[in-house]
This record gives C-alpha cells, sequence and structure tokens, in this order.
C-alpha cells in the first residue's frame, strides 16, 4: 500500500516515498506535513462527509437509490452533493447552486425578491404597487407616479421621514384584507421583513448557516414564510390592478400614519408692568 493514499497526495506537497528497505526515516519524513494544508483537507474532508449525512438525513429514499458518483475533487462538490442540492431547491428552499463556483463551505442564501435600490429594473415592466412603493420612496420623482396613473386623482404622499411606522403598522392592521398587507408589502420592499430570503441582498453566503440539520430545518421555514408573504402581497396586487382607483386608499393609509407634531407650549410675554404687579403679588402672600 503506498503512503500516503492518492486522495492525500492530491493536497500534501510531493513527499519522499518509502525506500524499498522500509526504513524508519524515509516513513518519518514522508509524515511530515504542511499543518495548514492538513488542516485545510481535514476540513474540506469534514463538509463532504456532512454533506452526505445531511442527504441521507433528509432524503433517504432518494440517497438510496442514488446512482450519482461520490467522488469529490479538490475544491469541487461530488455529484452526489450536487444531487443533494437540487433536492434541497426543489423541495425544500432556494439553492441554484451549479457546482461551478466551487465549494460551498456555508449555505448560500439568495434573494427571492428583487432589490429596487441595487438592481436595475424597467418602469414598464413593474406592476402598479411596485411603482407606488417607488414613489412613496422618494427613489422617483411623484409626478412620474402621477402621470402613469394621470385617471386617478392622486394624493400627496408625506416623506417617509415623517412616517410613524409603529403607528403604519397598526393602521394597516386594522384594515380587511388585503389592504392589511400593505405594510407587508413596505417591509418587503425595503428589506426589514427579519427573513433572508427577503432581506438578503448581497448574494453572498451568510457565514452563521452553517451546514447542518438544524439550519436547513430553520430555512425551509423560512422560506415557506418568504412564499407566504409574496402570495399576500400579490393579492393586493391583484386588487389594485383590478380597480387602480384603490391607490387612494394606500395613500390615505400612508398619510394617517404621520407622527404626531409636539404640543408647542403656551408662553405669555409680560410686560416690564405686569412682571412687577407679578413680583407684587408674591410678595404679599409670603
Amino acid at each position: 500500500m503506498s503512503y500516503p493514499p492518492p486522495t492525500v497526495q492530491t493536497v500534501l506537497p510531493i513527499l519522499p516515498i518509502p525506500s524499498l528497505y522500509g526504513h524508519e526515516l524515509d516513513w518519518l519524513r514522508a509524515m511530515v506535513v504542511d499543518p495548514d494544508i492538513a488542516l485545510s483537507y481535514l476540513e474540506t474532508a469534514e463538509l463532504h462527509l456532512k454533506l452526505r449525512f445531511l442527504y441521507q438525513h433528509f432524503f433517504p429514499f432518494e440517497f438510496r437509490l442514488s446512482t450519482a458518483r461520490r467522488y469529490w475533487e479538490s475544491e469541487q462538490h461530488s455529484e452526489e452533493e450536487l444531487e443533494f442540492f437540487a433536492l434541497i431547491h426543489d423541495r425544500l428552499f432556494y439553492l441554484p447552486v451549479d457546482g461551478d463556483e466551487g465549494l460551498c463551505t456555508g449555505i448560500p442564501i439568495y434573494s427571492i425578491t428583487p432589490d429596487y435600490w441595487y438592481d436595475e429594473y424597467e418602469w414598464e415592466e413593474l406592476d402598479i404597487l411596485e411603482k407606488l412603493l417607488l414613489g412613496l420612496s422618494e427613489q422617483v420623482e411623484w409626478d412620474m407616479v402621477e402621470q402613469t396613473f394621470f385617471a386617478v386623482p392622486l394624493l400627496a404622499p408625506i416623506s417617509p421621514s415623517q412616517i410613524d411606522w409603529q403607528k403604519f403598522k397598526l393602521n394597516c392592521e386594522s384594515m380587511p384584507e388585503p389592504l392589511n398587507y400593505f405594510h407587508l408589502a413596505v417591509q418587503m420592499f425595503d428589506r426589514d421583513t427579519n427573513n433572508p430570503f427577503i432581506d438578503n441582498h448581497d448574494y453572498e453566503y451568510v457565514d452563521f448557516w452553517t451546514w447542518s440539520v438544524e439550519a436547513i430545518e430553520e430555512l425551509t421555514y423560512y422560506y415557506r414564510r418568504a412564499i407566504q408573504a409574496q402570495q399576500h402581497v400579490q393579492v393586493l396586487v391583484d386588487w389594485l390592478t383590478e380597480r387602480p382607483a384603490r391607490l387612494i386608499q394606500l395613500l390615505e393609509l400612508w398619510n394617517q400614519s404621520a407622527k404626531s407634531i409636539p404640543a408647542v407650549p403656551n408662553i405669555k410675554i409680560m410686560t416690564a408692568s405686569e412682571l412687577n404687579q407679578n413680583w407684587s403679588i408674591r410678595h404679599e402672600f409670603r
């Protein structure tokens, strides 16, 4: 048997092979490994073993029937692992991994909603609610929104800085469906839902989502909630599309959520004679 094994030789530096006589010195030399390379190899091996365990845990039937190759190369996923990712994508949550970007050392989280703060978009391709939200957020001039819905006399919205967001939430929640979804639509637009499949806009790995049973179960839960949120907002979009004049009701909800203006104290300015009289009155009652 050769030393080191072929799989280890791919990550180890070139080392002397033991002599035919098996001298102990040659074996010791062969066992001298760069610590960083050895640690990297062990971490990679642990990742592949973990992914295989997770595949068997979540999809035992498919795991038993799988004919995909289990051999993995340096910095690449095996066919079996890519098959596991595809099953997650189809049945659990959004995971478009094709294997061309190297190893997924953590679970990559991709947003399932557009990011209007960074992504390019065509105005004419947006739905009625998206156009309204772009206007309310002051990303586009309000005149642009008014021109789009020229048949609907729209109210002038107050600035987002003037909104009391807690009041806005309560106002929306007190309304019947689908008006009560307006707050959710604003949250999704602002990417402020505490749901990684909506809020994440960097398209990067989220380092605390490690490969584990708990993480996959939690992300499956979040993904279902994200899909449900999309469905609720779509109900609101369909309701507005059916009758665009209903935009006025959303604008009323928006404007009714303004911050309360602090009461200005009623200060009376006294003349010198009044001030003197006041002091004399106070002096009498001492």
